[in-house]
């Protein structure tokens, strides 16, 4: 949504209630006309930018928080807006250059005001309507798909000028050489989330993991196309709006990169499992049928995208429940294949992967069954092949049981950046 990448990892009930103390606690203070305090928390922020900076205006409502902002709803001169407030306001000069380009290929909110007020940035934006694509069910999630589709090549047609490759800054510079080189950085801590790798080491994970995926996106680094295009790097997430089946909002752009396009559909196939009312949609074939990608890069994708998961939650102490959440053992017995099994194509290359002591990296779906090996397993989707070999590691691979029978791992949800991911939160470590 507007308030950008959610909350920490941890239990959303819980982050929920702590946010609600936190803003009650304040609100006195935001509505107040008479306080004159340092402005230590967003709500006072708001209050102070509605009551001197915008002129005719409503009392700012809470809409949503995340890691890097929060939302508030109000009226300016009769029109629905929507302020933001943020430590980083870099974030929302990218808001304002992608909808200063876009005109009318897509749906994203112009900014209207933008600035900054003791230590914090603030921007207000048109408030856009519709239902979070998060909130839909399958029906209506398959009739809007394809408008979704359109909406991504369409973010991947958007210039904005600048250079570089990755996470691109309000300059339109982005830091690396390549678009290999941005996925393999991943490795390297950032000024918003320092401190992950020797919080990640001392827990009780360990760095294996880590690096473990760290090598495979290495290997496939060197076949990966080095497309430098738009991608928007925070679809779902409630950053995006539907009204019957059109895309009728595109927020959010603060992880906005450059590089293959093809990363915004590997973060949609990523996040597909944790949403279990979309089970009859195959996103992947629906991925396949438009865009015919090659699997290693969504494999890659998908590792990367994983890897800054595990890198955030170290470093908010969340990574070990993380982990505990995901190693319930599988209910069935595995079957090993030493060697590859005949029939083996490439249309059955893995997507999943993980590590050696059957620790999620957030990289299988709620159904994939997978058992432990001596190395890091490639985990295949259930339902669709009893055996495959690649790379020559060893695979233990479990078919997905019948509804009601059997007891699959319990695995965290979609490493959301957004406000209400259901029950573990991930950002992005830019």
């Amino acid at each position: 949504m507007h308030a950008g990448r959610g909350t920490a990892c941890g239990p959303t009930a819980g982050a929920e209630s702590c946010q609600t103390a936190t803003s009650e606690y304040a609100r006195a203070k935001v509505n107040s006309s008479g306080y004159r305090g340092r402005m230590d928390h967003p709500d006072q922020v708001a209050g102070y930018v509605a009551r001197t900076v915008l002129g005719e205006v409503t009392t700012p409502e809470s809409l949503a928080a995340g890691a890097w902002s929060t939302a508030y709803a109000l009226t300016i001169a009769g029109r629905a807006m929507v302020l933001r407030v943020s430590r980083y306001g870099g974030d929302f000069a990218k808001d304002e250059a992608v909808s200063a380009v876009v005109g009318g290929m897509l749906p994203v909110p112009a900014i209207t005001a933008r600035g900054e007020t003791a230590g914090w940035a603030y921007a207000v934006s048109e408030r856009l309507t519709g239902t979070p694509l998060d909130d839909l069910d399958a029906s209506a999630l398959a009739a809007v798909l394809p408008d979704l589709f359109d909406v991504m090549d369409a973010i991947g047609r958007i210039e904005v000028s600048g250079h570089g490759y990755g996470i691109w800054d309000p300059s339109r510079t982005a830091p690396y050489r390549s678009w290999p080189e941005y996925l393999l950085a991943t490795e390297h801590e950032t000024p918003r989330v320092p401190g992950w790798r020797a919080a990640l080491a001392a827990s009780d994970i360990g760095l294996e993991p880590f690096e473990r995926g760290l090598a495979t996106v290495r290997r496939l680094a060197p076949d990966l196309p080095d497309e430098r295009r738009m991608i928007h790097d925070d679809l779902l997430a409630r950053n995006v709006l539907v009204e019957g089946d059109r895309i009728s909002g595109v927020l959010d752009w603060g992880s906005a990169c450059f590089g293959d396009p093809l990363y915004d559909a590997a973060w949609l196939l990523y996040c597909w499992g944790w949403y279990p009312e979309w089970a009859s949609v195959d996103i992947e074939a629906a991925i396949g049928r438009r865009w015919n990608p090659d699997p290693a890069a969504l494999r890659a994708y998908q590792i990367h995208i994983g890897l800054g998961s595990i890198g955030y939650c170290a470093r908010t102490g969340s990574i070990s429940a993380w982990a505990r959440s995901a190693t319930a053992p599988p209910a069935t017995a595995g079957t090993t294949w030493p060697s590859t099994p005949s029939g083996c194509s490439r249309s059955l290359d893995p997507r999943r992967w993980l590590d050696p002591s059957n620790r999620s990296k957030g990289l299988i779906s709620p159904t994939d069954r997978v058992s432990p090996a001596s190395h890091a397993e490639p985990v295949l989707r259930p339902n669709r092949v009893r055996a495959c070999q690649g790379d020559g590691l060893e695979w233990v691979v479990h078919v997905q049981d019948p509804p009601g029978e059997g007891c699959g791992p319990t695995v965290p949800p979609p490493p959301s950046r957004g406000q209400h991911s259901r029950s573990f939160r991930h950002r992005r470590r830019r």
